[in-house]
């Protein structure tokens, strides 16, 4: 009898671990999944960040080549 009793305390301790083990690992997936998302968003806010910033050169550009083009056309009427 001794020793089923002592056999189902250590079985018990077994799986009061386990479950604990099972608990952490748990808590650490969450919190990998947590820093994921914050990852992410991060990125995120880089990409429309550089997204915006291309978009105002793009913009930059364009006003600088019709600028530029009206000159040369302006200069080439009075010419011609």
């Amino acid at each position: 009898d001794e020793i089923k009793e002592a056999a189902l305390r250590e079985a018990d301790a077994i799986k009061r671990q386990a479950l604990l083990d099972a608990q952490r690992t748990r808590e650490e997936a969450q919190e990998m999944v947590k820093k994921s998302y914050e990852e992410v968003d991060r990125a995120r806010q880089t990409l429309l960040r550089f997204k915006a910033e291309f978009k105002s050169f793009l913009e930059s550009t364009m006003e600088m080549l019709e600028s530029g083009t009206s000159g040369i056309l302006e200069r080439l009427n009075r010419q011609g």
